[in-house]
């Protein structure tokens, strides 16, 4: 038996013919897998597609210098806000400083980062996703301080998970109270087994 180290698979360059066997592809100049037309689909269909992220959140540690750093790689090592603008191109990056409760969103306009201002809220539109990024200030795991997070389009917190629950939790016991004001012939109407309020 043939150890899995030793053991060799065809790659893209080569192709089954009709009767099974591989046939190994020429390169000549540019004319890349002529051998066979559909070499030439395969080997276009795998070239890497890449798509950036819509959104990069950086949190500051130390000063904030690297975050807003735009040294290219002519100038040495390319910083974080040139590979983030000019590399990569993420439409949006923000810049969060923790210990200033403080936080900066550039959008990607004409290949270049625009500082963007914050709306009236003080939130910064995230257009493409519908939402708003602010700051809040508030208790999260047992801590209060200001949290970065997301509001949706109309400046509406978006919850999460634990304070979705607790919204249903107090949902649930407004209901039970009203169910609890009515007579048991009343509950027994509805279908509600009045024991089950007690």
């Amino acid at each position: 038996m043939t150890s899995p180290s030793a053991l060799t698979l065809p790659d893209h360059t080569q192709l089954p013919d009709s009767d099974g066997k591989f046939v190994f592809a020429k390169r000549v100049g540019d004319k890349n897998l002529q051998e066979h037309p559909q070499s030439i689909l395969i080997t276009d269909s795998i070239k890497p597609i890449y798509v950036a992220p819509l959104i990069v959140l950086e949190f500051v540690s130390g000063d904030g210098a690297e975050e807003r750093d735009t040294t290219s790689p002519s100038q040495g090592n390319p910083g974080k806000f040139w590979v983030y603008e000019q590399a990569i191109r993420v439409p949006y990056y923000g810049i969060y400083e923790v210990a200033k409760a403080q936080v900066e969103v550039y959008h990607l306009v004409d290949n270049t980062y625009q500082l963007m201002q914050p709306n009236e809220r003080g939130h910064y539109p995230i257009s493409p996703m519908g939402v708003e990024l602010g700051i809040w200030q508030g208790l999260y795991q047992n801590a209060e301080l200001p949290w970065l997070r997301w509001w949706d389009a109309e400046g509406n917190l978006l919850l999460i998970g634990e304070e979705r629950a607790e919204v249903e939790r107090q949902k649930r016991e407004r209901i039970v109270e009203k169910l609890r004001g009515l007579s048991p012939e009343q509950l027994e109407a509805l279908g509600i087994n009045p024991e089950l309020l007690e």
